[in-house]
């Protein structure tokens, strides 16, 4: 495909839609274009934080592992374009969870060193980057914030019948 419909595409992510078409072709220049088949591994819990992924086609299952199961929990799906991958840029720490295409996907790689000196050498750009960041990071933990006390109503909800089904043993011995 060509340069120009990754560009397109960055126009309709979160990150990028207020950048130029120029700014955009400049972040497709500085990044490295991947495409993995269904299953594979983008990118694997554990591993550094050396950039930003950004998934322009196709659908990946972010997961977490579980030792009561072979198979990982899957707890989100990524609907491309989006990114993935943005704590371990900020912060340089470990990956948290894993990343599997769900169908094949394109990501576009952006190298944290790369592209952190092109925000540096324009700082308008990358105070809009970065406000663009803050916003993406505050609707995804207000969006887990409703996942965690849904999880908790349903927590108490099934508390609750649990004691009052042991109430009922009681009463009929």
């Amino acid at each position: 495909m060509s340069q120009q419909r990754w560009v397109d595409i960055l126009k309709n992510t979160f990150l990028f839609a207020n950048w130029s078409e120029t700014e955009r072709m400049t972040v497709v220049r500085l990044g490295q274009i991947l495409q993995f088949a269904p299953d594979h591994i983008v990118l694997d819990i554990e591993e550094p934080g050396h950039g930003l992924y950004i998934l322009l086609e196709g659908v990946c299952r972010v997961c977490i592992p579980n030792e009561q199961r072979p198979s990982p929990d899957v707890i989100a799906r990524l609907q491309a374009p989006t990114v993935f991958g943005e704590l371990s840029f900020i912060d340089r720490q470990p990956t948290v969870a894993q990343v599997q295409a769900e169908t094949p996907v394109t990501v576009l790689f952006l190298p944290r060193d790369a592209f952190s000196a092109f925000l540096r050498q324009h700082p308008e750009i990358e105070r809009r980057f970065l406000w663009a960041l803050a916003e993406l990071l505050a609707m995804r933990i207000r969006s887990t914030d409703q996942q965690l006390l849904l999880a908790r109503e349903l927590m108490l909800r099934s508390m609750r019948m649990l004691a009052l089904a042991s109430l009922g043993t009681r009463e009929e011995s």
